[in-house]
């Protein structure tokens, strides 16, 4: 029988990171479940086309890991995309993101 990982693959930048989620007694669930997305309030193409025009012809490969960071601060204040937006839109993991937005 085979299983459908993606959906952990999109939360999880690798396999340890899951671990260490599972084994971690209080594993941040309600961030996983992530209620808000139930109530988007901003889609996905409006979210690329904010980043195309902010990038102005550049690649997302192009900005460093620094350039990101502040691009998921500032995406997620005006915007109130949800983590699992900003992770598809800026192709890192949902806790990357969480992270990011919580200064960890």
């Amino acid at each position: 029988m085979r299983i459908n990982d993606s959906v952990v693959k999109s939360y999880f930048s690798s396999k340890t990171e899951f671990q260490i989620f599972l084994n971690t007694p209080n594993g941040e669930l309600d961030d996983f479940k992530e209620e808000k997305d139930f109530c988007i309030k901003i889609t996905n193409s409006q979210l690329a086309e904010k980043l195309k025009s902010i990038l102005k012809g550049r690649s997302i490969y192009e900005l460093t890991r620094e350039e990101i960071k502040n691009y998921i601060i500032l995406f997620g204040s005006e915007t109130k995309a949800s983590y699992i937006q900003l992770s598809n839109l800026f192709q890192v993991s949902y806790t990357f993101v969480r992270d990011t937005i919580h200064h960890r």
